[in-house]
């Protein structure tokens, strides 16, 4: 009977030494991979090819571009009304949108970008525009950024109104690939002011 209850004892020991290994795995996983599950998860949703992504105050001061395939949004960092920020792979794109007090404003839009560039990326630099055009018409200018170790693209669009401005900032290591730069540019091509709209 002693052996037995040795036994017993020694069955309920080894449960009880395995629950506690579970119990010690699943907290050691929800402790070390949950906040990067959690990160990964809530902070990027996949866009399907095609999503149109608004972006404005309300309809008259209003734009959508269009995403194409393989781009990610950044939700912690994006706003609607004010800016969204996506990634196809390690390359990094912001669409914000610029609220204009006057007219005047709009001469002064391109030195501004390039003021946000060298903010961003110390010691990089934007081009002088060139005129750009968007699928739906809309007139616009483009450049080149570079940097030390990145290379990218920027560009700026006026509403109709003269009272806001879509600026779009791409950029990405040296080494990517020329058809993810143009990927961005594609977006950047697809504005339509909704207030343009017939």
């Amino acid at each position: 009977m002693h052996g037995g209850g040795g036994a017993v004892a020694a069955l309920k020991g080894s449960v009880r030494l395995r629950l506690l290994a579970i119990i010690i795995a699943v907290m050691a996983v929800l402790t070390a991979g949950w906040p990067l599950v959690s990160h990964v998860v809530s902070d990027h949703r996949h866009l399907v090819s095609g999503t149109m992504l608004k972006l404005g105050t309300s309809q008259h001061s209003s734009a959508t571009v269009t995403v194409g395939p393989g781009w990610t949004m950044q939700t912690g960092e994006s706003n609607p009304r004010l800016i969204y920020v996506i990634n196809r792979g390690p390359v990094h794109m912001s669409i914000a949108y610029a609220a204009l007090v006057n007219n005047q404003q709009i001469d002064d839009l391109w030195q501004g970008l390039q003021q946000v560039v060298r903010i961003r990326h110390p010691g990089a630099s934007l081009s002088p525009p060139l005129p750009v055009r968007t699928r739906s018409g809309a007139v616009g200018d483009i450049g080149v950024v570079r940097g030390p170790d990145m290379v990218g693209s920027a560009s700026v669009f006026a509403g109709p109104s003269r009272k806001f401005a879509v600026e779009m900032v791409v950029e990405g290591p040296r080494y990517i690939a020329p058809l993810n730069i143009l990927a961005a540019q594609r977006i950047m091509r697809s504005v339509i002011f909704l207030s343009a709209r017939p």
